[in-house]
């Protein structure tokens, strides 16, 4: 007989049919024992044997069994006894006896015979307004159910605004006075798509309103424009993506407090055709910027904006930008002023009388080309002022304008050719030679007297005709000898000048040299006008001979006592 050593222990395994065990160990699983010799997965089934038995016992087996009912193993409701009776429900209603007096026809009730009726007002002021649905009280948020910004209904006392969001519609605002305001650029149109807003209607539109056959800009100006835009980045802010600490939107701006590089980038890309949108609360407002102040990371930068903040200043929860790029086309009116800038054509057309006119007196027509670096002028005095360097041409590219060149000119007369010996009807001139012999043994006078002409017979004057001069020359090689004389005077007097030898200017006794003001110009009692007054002591010199006088006494000065 063969004894073994048996182990047992509890094991917690999942998987107890791969349970490998150790040698001798035994489990128990399922109503069987199982022995484990360290290797076989599962263990080995011990057959039952002995007194002890093994494995489950059989149902049959079993002695001293009670008596079980038939129902007891069946599990069936046939095998039942002292079944209650069950009636049969009716599939109908008027198979019931209806025993509690149920009404089965109602026929006709007045509302006066019911009871415990309630009160109802017989006039809108019998109500009491506690929510604001009449338009008192606090204003209405009616929410559509859209989270996008700005998609609410807001009603007050005076306005119902229906605000949508779905990238720039705008709003439409029905006032108390039974007006109803488009957003900018909105229209009412029919089932076409053609606008309902013209003929003989009329329409507030914000700023600009239609009425009959006028339009008319209530701000003094209406503008006429087509965009073509492009969005090329959007951003969204809010302290708790830690773009920024607090955004404050006060009276002229909106400033970001300890902001990121993307606040700066933002404001910095800017254009007119972006979009400013800002929630403050549950409330969203769109804003335009004109302008901005950034003075460079980490510094607070502030977006000036042209709307005020609604009981500000207010710290903002939400700030989206969207930057667009574009342009834009638009013809507008402010005040008196009509501007058209167009990115492409403009073309006018007649088929009459085609007027292009300017009523001031003083101010021309102006045309420009190349941005206004070429500019001609139709000037109110009827002349044309072209640009610099600017011609008219005919289609072949010739100039129709004078060069100002003597030689372009056509049927120019024969002018005098400029030599003496061209002229008809020359003067007699009169030679006074008086006796002697020139120098080197020539015939030239030593002295050359000249004289007028006859008065008389040469020329019809009563004072006497021109007065040539000539000078003489002397020796091999041409040289001239001698002075230059020139006498004048009248009844009773002669004055005579001499033009020296050594390069002097010898006058009449008691002559002098004047300007045109007859004040000498040789000093003594000639006028002088110092260049600068500043640089005499007051008062300045008025003549030659004092302003000599006074340097004199200067120079003497500084020379130790010593005249210059």
């Amino acid at each position: 007989m063969t004894i073994r050593k048996l182990y047992t222990s509890r094991v917690n395994d999942t998987t107890p049919d791969d349970h490998i065990g150790h040698l001798g160990e035994i489990t128990y699983r399922d109503g069987y024992l199982y022995y484990h010799d360290g290797a076989t997965a599962g263990g080995e089934l011990i057959n039952g044997g002995g007194s002890g038995g093994g494995g489950p016992t059989s149902w049959a087996s079993v002695t001293g069994k009670p008596s079980f009912a038939t129902v007891a193993t069946s599990g069936s409701y046939a095998d039942l006894t002292g079944k209650p009776s069950i009636p049969t429900v009716p599939t109908t209603v008027s198979s019931f006896t209806n025993d509690a007096g149920y009404l089965t026809s109602v026929g006709t009730i007045s509302y006066n015979d019911l009871s415990n009726k309630p009160s109802i007002p017989a006039d809108i002021g019998d109500l009491t307004d506690t929510t604001g649905l009449l338009g008192g009280g606090t204003p209405t948020m009616i929410n559509s159910g859209n989270t996008a910004p700005g998609s609410a209904v807001v009603a007050n006392e005076t306005n119902v605004s229906v605000n949508f969001s779905d990238g720039g519609s705008g709003k439409f605002v029905f006032k108390a006075n039974g007006q109803l305001q488009l957003a900018s650029g909105g229209d009412i149109v029919d089932s076409t798509g053609a606008s309902v807003l013209g003929g003989s209607g009329s329409a507030d539109t914000g700023n600009i309103t239609f009425s009959g056959d006028y339009m008319t800009g209530t701000d003094g100006q209406i503008r006429m424009r087509t965009l073509n835009v492009n969005q090329t980045a959007s951003y969204n802010f809010t302290p708790g993506n830690s773009d920024y600490s607090t955004a404050v939107w006060d009276g002229t701006g909106i400033t970001f407090n300890d902001p990121t590089q993307a606040i700066y980038d933002a404001i910095w890309a800017l254009t007119n055709f972006s979009t400013i949108e800002v929630q403050v609360g549950s409330t969203w407002f769109t804003v335009t910027s004109s302008g901005s102040s950034t003075p460079g990371m980490p510094q607070a930068p502030t977006l000036w904006v042209n709307e005020s903040a609604v009981g500000g200043p207010l710290n903002i929860d939400v700030v989206d930008i969207t930057i667009n790029q574009g342009t834009e086309s638009y013809a507008e009116i402010d005040g008196t002023d009509f501007e058209v800038d167009v990115q492409d054509d403009i073309r006018m057309y007649a088929n009459d009388t085609f007027l292009l006119s300017n009523r001031s007196t003083l101010d021309p027509i102006r045309i420009e080309t190349n941005d206004g670096s070429h500019q001609w002028e139709f000037n109110s005095d009827g002349h044309l002022i072209l640009p610099n360097n600017g011609d008219i041409k005919d289609n072949n590219d010739n100039s129709l304008l004078f060069s100002g060149s003597y030689n372009d000119l056509s049927d120019t007369p024969s002018l005098f050719s400029g030599d003496y010996d061209d002229l008809t009807n020359k003067p007699t001139i009169r030679i006074a030679v008086p006796t002697g012999s020139g120098p080197g043994g020539n015939l030239q006078a030593d002295s050359l007297a000249l004289a007028g002409l006859n008065p008389v017979t040469d020329i019809p004057s009563t004072w006497g005709g021109d007065l040539i001069l000539q000078g003489g020359v002397g020796g091999a090689n041409g040289d001239l000898y001698g002075e230059v004389r020139i006498k004048s005077g009248q009844i009773g007097a002669n004055y005579e000048w001499h033009f020296t030898t050594d390069k002097k200017i010898k006058l009449p006794a008691g002559g002098s040299i004047v300007d045109s003001t007859g004040a000498s110009v040789l000093g003594g009692s000639g006028s002088y006008t110092p260049a600068d007054a500043t640089s005499w002591a007051t008062p300045a010199p008025t003549t030659i001979g004092e302003a000599l006088d006074r340097l004199a006494v200067l120079m003497k000065t500084l020379n130790g006592g010593t005249g210059a």
